[in-house]
C-alpha cells in the first residue's frame, strides 16, 4: 500500500500553537489564455488566494484553486476568501488557540459542507508547516515512481489547422509528451484526425468539458475518432449525466475520463466502479486537498486504475504540489503542466528542469530541495499584485 509514511504523519501529528494566519489575494495573467465550454469561456485574469500559517518565526504556505468567477466550478475566488475569512479561519480561532493537530483539521472541515478548495489551501500551508518543523519535505513522505514526470500542455481546438498544428510543433519542441485538446460539437473530426496525421507518435487527449448533450450526436462523433488510438476521451457530457457516459464508454474504443465530478474519493470510487469513468483526472484542489488526493490513489491502487493530475492555472505552489502527486504510481498518465511561458506572469520559486527520461521522452525533474511542500517560494513577487490581505491573530 502507498503512501504510508505520510499517513503515519498524518495520524502520530502533534498539535502546533498557531500565532497567526493570513489571507492574501493577488492578481496574475494567464500568458496563454484558454477558451473552454464552446467560446463561452475565455481566461485571461486568474487571481490567487493565498494562506500564510505562522508558528515560531516559520511559514506554512497553501494556494487556493479556484478560478475567478463560477463557470467552471461553483467555487470561485472571492467566495473562497469569504468563507476562509467568515468560517473556516474564524473557526480555528475559535477551538485550537492552544495548537491544532492535522487530524483536528479535518474533523473540522467534515463538519463545513463544501468549499473544497478554501479547505484544500488551509491544509496545504498547515501541512507545509509541519513539515517544516519535523525537518521534512512532502516528497520524503510519498512512494514515489519516478523523478521525472511526463508532462503535458492544453491547447484549444477552435483554432485554424495550420494555427493547431504550428502550436502543437512548437510544443513538441519543447518537450511535451502531449497536448490535450479542447474540443465541442461544432469542432469537425478532421481537426483531430489532421493533428494525428501530423503527429503519429504524439500522446493525444481530447477534453469535451461538458459541451455534447445528444447521445446520439455524441456517439458518431467519437467512433469517428476510434482509429486514431486517442488516450482518452475527457467529460463528454455535463458531470451529473453518469449514465450517459457510462453507455458512450461501453460503445467506444478510447477510454472515457472522468474530470468534473471527481470531488471526493467517494465519489471517484463510484464512478469507476459504475463504468462512468475509465480513467480520473484528479485535481487536489478540487478534491480538498493533499491527505484527499492520496486517499483516491489507495483506491486506485486498490482498482488497479491509473489516472492523471490535471492542471488549474496555478502558481508555482500549486503546480509543484501537483508535481508531487503526478509522481505517484497510480497518477503516472501525462499530467498537466505548463511551461512558464505559457504559464502565469509571476515566478514563486525555480521552474522544474526538464530531462530526458530516455529517447525522444523528456520530463519534468522533482527536485525538492527545502523542507515543507519542498520548494522555497518568494512571495516577494507578488508585492505589486496583492490586491486584498487580512489576518487573524490567534495569540
Amino acid at each position: 500500500m502507498n503512501n504510508e509514511k505520510f499517513f503515519e504523519f498524518i495520524e502520530n501529528d502533534s498539535k502546533t500553537v498557531i500565532d497567526k494566519i493570513t489571507v492574501i489575494k493577488a492578481d496574475t495573467t494567464i500568458r496563454t489564455p484558454l477558451t473552454t465550454k464552446a467560446n463561452k469561456i475565455i481566461y485571461y485574469n486568474r487571481p490567487i488566494a493565498f494562506v500564510q500559517v505562522y508558528a515560531s518565526e516559520i511559514v506554512g504556505y497553501g494556494e487556493c484553486a479556484a478560478l475567478e468567477l463560477p463557470y467552471y466550478t461553483y467555487e470561485y475566488c472571492d467566495q473562497s476568501i469569504f468563507v476562509l475569512e467568515e468560517f473556516i479561519l474564524r473557526e480555528l480561532k475559535k477551538n485550537f488557540t492552544n495548537g491544532i493537530s492535522l487530524c483536528e483539521l479535518h474533523e473540522l472541515f467534515s463538519k463545513i459542507q463544501g468549499y473544497n478548495m478554501a479547505k484544500s489551501a488551509v491544509e496545504m500551508a498547515l501541512i507545509d508547516l509541519k513539515l517544516k518543523i519535523s525537518n521534512l519535505n512532502l516528497q520524503s513522505l510519498l512512494d514515489t515512481s519516478s523523478k521525472i514526470i511526463k508532462f503535458g500542455a492544453v491547447i484549444d481546438g477552435t483554432k485554424p489547422i495550420k494555427e493547431l498544428i504550428s502550436e502543437v510543433d512548437s510544443l513538441v519542441n519543447k518537450k511535451y509528451s502531449r497536448v490535450k485538446v479542447k474540443i465541442n460539437p461544432s469542432i469537425k473530426t478532421e481537426v483531430i484526425k489532421e493533428l494525428r496525421n501530423s503527429f503519429n507518435d504524439l500522446e493525444i487527449f481530447v477534453d469535451a468539458n461538458e459541451t455534447f448533450d445528444s447521445f446520439k450526436e455524441a456517439l458518431n462523433y467519437f467512433r469517428e475518432l476510434d482509429d486514431l488510438n486517442l488516450r482518452l476521451i475527457e467529460q463528454p457530457f455535463d458531470r451529473d449525466e453518469i449514465l450517459k457516459h457510462s453507455r458512450l464508454g461501453g460503445l467506444i474504443a478510447s477510454p472515457i475520463c472522468l474530470d468534473e465530478p471527481i470531488v471526493s474519493s467517494k465519489i471517484g470510487k463510484n464512478l469507476i466502479e459504475l463504468g462512468a469513468c475509465d480513467i480520473p483526472c484528479v485535481k487536489t484542489g478540487r478534491m480538498g486537498g493533499i491527505v484527499e488526493t492520496l486517499k483516491f490513489h489507495r483506491i486506485l491502487e486498490d482498482l488497479g486504475i491509473n489516472g492523471y493530475i490535471g492542471g488549474n492555472f496555478a502558481s508555482e505552489i500549486g503546480k509543484f504540489v501537483d508535481l508531487l502527486m503526478a509522481s505517484l504510481p497510480y497518477f503516472n498518465l501525462t499530467f498537466d503542466f505548463a511551461l512558464r511561458d505559457r504559464g502565469l506572469d509571476i515566478n514563486l520559486c525555480d521552474e522544474p528542469e526538464v530531462r530526458c527520461i530516455k529517447g525522444q521522452e523528456f520530463g519534468l525533474y522533482l527536485n525538492s530541495d527545502h523542507y515543507g511542500l519542498g520548494k522555497k517560494f518568494d512571495f516577494s513577487a507578488l508585492e505589486d499584485r496583492i490586491i486584498h490581505s487580512s489576518t487573524v491573530d490567534f495569540t
